[in-house]
């Protein structure tokens, strides 16, 4: 080996960086070249076609991240380029550390090998951020003149773009100095650069299949992005708080990078001209390469290859004997490559040996419950609240909210429970003992719920998720009981939300959407006592009580809520107390471009909530007595239709299915319509048509609505009161133009089993209409 100087001269450490650059000349120029076409030329483009536009009166620009300088282009190939563009010029540079010949020429110059690291590093560094703030530079003048962007955000964005590159350069400058080939230094570099988050997603995945309730949570994963500089890069496109990349984040790159800089110049100073084109995996990263790319691909490829060809239900021990031929595979091709020896070494099948035992040790502990996890429930005195995803009836009530742009948009919000009482967390508790006790026995195949999620907040802020998946629905009694506690009724129907000084007016219909009457002349003490009424019933009516419920709905009454300021804040102040309550709830966001939806205000909107329909049926004692005080006694008994004809038609469900709750409220407008894809009108042959008066008010007795109809009852027939004047066949099922019914077998008339017979016990798959058995 030529021993490098004891002395160094600053004119030499110069001439060196100038080498440096004029090695990379050709390679910068196409660099740049690329750079300049994926970003500023998108750019330019997209500001002249926002021009066009804005000048034509719509005015969206089409930008997208943070700050709004990127196309969807750029948003693929720039960062993709720059990711590339460092990895291949930072190993081109230090490329005479893989050629036996070059090295001894390079380590015989009279400069210390520190120094001449720095030298290249220096030179990659100038040429990959003087090409990025050049088209920075060049997207900021082309802003000024559209003035959509400040020009402080361009120039933070520029130097958070430039951080992450200077980190890429800095692992890549680590690999290629711990590396025998430029192969393998610009594969390392590669998964370094993902290693983290793959293999958090890997281990998420593989225990969401293997471990029963186990729960990755989203933040876990975009946790694991701040590892990878080269992930960081789409930061700008990915609206997350939490994965902001603030002043305390750069400071821990910077002092990584630092760090690793050093580290690499000691390795250097140590390496051995020997190493370069050397076929020896002795070195700890080849060893670590090696172990983390066999045990992470063999159990993904022999999970993966289960999936595929394995059967139904297969033991664990299948996907074992997959994953560990899988996991040999790799390994004994992983070590060829880097080893140039097909033939494995003592050490390589020490390694090997190794990688099979963690393999097979992760699958045993994931299948015997992974230490406990499975069946652990927090004990009464841990738990602070208990959450979950169960809501009942109470579905489907959503909230008028202003977004960003202060126009007002809806979205449903109580789609989750929070119980901080100590009867509503022993009920959590029952339904989740319940699920851990199925779950294990493997009872039942239907299901009734696909997603529970159940998560406890413990006394000492921690927080225990569990997710389970086809609840069998010999557990309907065990959620169901939840639904008569006042806490759960109280926190999800929007009548507990607000006081009746908040309602604006009442809409109210008969069961069949006719004799509309809007209460607008009500005073205050009958709108509070129509108003407390409904909230007196809402709490008296229990679940036995629904579901031994016979006959339609009377009446549907409609409550509008003041859309003014107050009330907004006051649904505000309620949903983010639910939020602190449940510390995670999951809340959908809709992001509206301000100069294009300008039209869309808050006087569009009659409600601050929307969809709080309550329906009056023979249980509802205190609405009834109200109603009948305020003379509108027509509204407090079953009526018959009038003037209409019935459609009925059988219904191919073998079971109504649905990932919220057991009973399938789908009509939850006010108008009582609803959209059946199943009523296909086109297919006159499954269509019974009755004109008769008689047979009219028969069915009108018979039918219910699908109002509180539990899901697992099969419902045959569904019937539809359509006005005679109307032309039905020319219906369309998406225009709400009928109000829809549903009958049981066992209440259906003999004229309608006689005349839809031919059809009786045909089922089709859910949400699948084409295959009729």
């Amino acid at each position: 080996m030529t021993q490098t100087t004891l002395y160094s001269d600053k004119k030499l450490f110069v001439s060196l960086y100038k080498t440096a650059l004029r090695r990379m000349k050709g390679m910068g120029f196409i660099y740049a070249l690329l750079s300049f076409i994926t970003f500023p030329v998108f750019y330019i483009m997209t500001a002249v076609e926002y021009a066009e536009s804005a000048a034509s009166g719509y005015r969206y620009n089409g930008f997208e991240g943070m700050p709004e300088i990127y196309t969807p282009v750029t948003a693929v190939l720039y960062f993709a380029l720059v990711i590339c563009g460092a990895v291949l010029i930072s190993v081109f540079i230090n490329s005479f550390m893989h050629n036996r010949r070059a090295v001894d020429v390079f380590h015989a110059l009279p400069v210390k090998r520190g120094q001449q690291l720095m030298a290249n590093f220096a030179a990659v560094i100038t040429l990959l951020l003087g090409v990025q703030f050049f088209c920075y530079g060049v997207v900021a003048v082309v802003n000024s003149f559209i003035g959509f962007v400040s020009f402080g955000a361009i120039v933070i964005e520029t130097l958070r773009v430039a951080l992450l590159t200077v980190l890429i350069v800095v692992i890549a400058f680590f690999c290629s100095v711990c590396c025998n080939a430029g192969l393998d230094s610009a594969m390392f570099t590669g998964a370094f650069l993902v290693i983290v988050p793959a293999y958090t997603l890997l281990v998420v995945f593989l225990m969401e299949n293997f471990v029963t309730g186990f729960y990755g949570e989203e933040q876990i994963l975009v946790d694991s992005l701040v590892f990878s500089p080269a992930a960081m890069l789409w930061k700008a496109f990915i609206p997350d708080e939490d994965l902001s990349q603030g002043v305390l984040l750069n400071a821990i790159y910077s002092v990584i990078a630092v760090a690793v800089v050093y580290l690499t110049c000691r390795l250097y100073v140590k390496r051995k001209s020997e190493m370069a084109q050397s076929a020896s995996t002795k070195n700890p990263l080849y060893q670590f390469m090696l172990l983390a790319a066999s045990v992470g691909g063999g159990v993904f490829f022999g999970f993966f290859y289960d999936q595929i060809f394995g059967r139904y239900g297969q033991s664990v021990m299948h996907i074992m004997v997959t994953s560990c031929l899988f996991t040999v595979a790799i390994y004994l091709v992983f070590n060829a490559i880097v080893s140039r020896n097909p033939r494995p070494t003592k050490r390589g099948l020490l390694g090997l040996c190794a990688s099979l035992a963690l393999v097979v040790a992760f699958l045993l502990i994931a299948d015997n419950g992974f230490f406990g996890y499975e069946t652990h429930i927090p004990s009464d005195e841990d738990i602070h609240s208990a959450t979950i995803n169960y809501v009942g009836d109470y579905g489907d009530v959503s909230v008028v909210e202003p977004n960003s742009y202060g126009d007002y948009l809806w979205y449903t919000s109580n789609n989750e429970v929070t119980f901080t009482d100590s009867e509503g967390i022993a009920a959590v508790k029952a339904a989740h003992r319940a699920i851990v006790e199925a779950v294990r026995d493997g009872r039942g195949t239907e299901c009734f719920r696909y997603s529970t999620k159940i998560s406890y907040v413990l006394k000492n802020g921690r927080t225990v998720s569990r997710r389970y998946y086809s609840i069998p629905s010999s557990l309907i009694p065990v959620f169901v009981e939840m639904e008569d506690m006042q806490s759960f009724k109280t926190q999800l129907y929007p009548v507990f939300w607000a006081d009746a000084k908040d309602v604006k007016n009442f809409e109210i219909k008969d069961g069949y959407g006719e004799n509309y009457q809007l209460l607008r002349n009500l005073t205050d003490s009958e709108k509070a006592k129509l108003y407390n009424a409904i909230a007196q019933d809402t709490i008296n009516i229990t679940r036995q009580m629904k579901d031994q419920r016979k006959g339609a709905v009377f009446a549907r009454i409609q409550i509008n809520y003041n859309n003014d300021e107050a009330a907004v804040a006051a649904a505000l102040a309620h949903h983010q107390q639910m939020t602190a309550q449940k510390e995670a709830t999951e809340k959908a966001t809709v992001e509206l471009a301000a100069p294009h939806y300008a039209g869309y205000s808050k006087e569009k909107y009659d409600s601050v909530y929307t969809n709080v329909v309550f329906d009056v049926t023979q249980d509802c004692i205190n609405t009834i007595r109200v109603l009948t005080e305020l003379g509108l006694e027509q509204y407090t008994q079953f009526t018959l239709p009038q003037d209409k004809f019935a459609v009925v038609m059988p219904v191919y469900f073998s079971f109504n299915y649905d990932d919220r709750n057991p009973y399938w409220r789908a009509n939850t407008k006010f108008d009582q319509y609803e959209i059946m894809d199943n009523l296909r009108w086109e297919d006159m042959e499954r269509i019974a048509l009755y004109t008769d008066e008689q047979k009219i008010d028969q069915l009108a007795k018979l039918c219910q609505t699908s109002l509180y109809m539990p899901a697992q009852k099969y419902y045959p027939y569904a019937v539809a009161f359509i006005d005679k004047d109307a032309d039905w066949r020319e219906i369309d099922v998406t225009d709400f133009d009928f109000a829809v019914y549903y009958m049981s077998d066992a209440n259906a008339p003999d004229f309608v089993k006689k005349d839809l017979a031919d059809f009786a016990g045909q089922t089709v798959d859910f949400l699948s209409f084409s295959n009729v058995e």
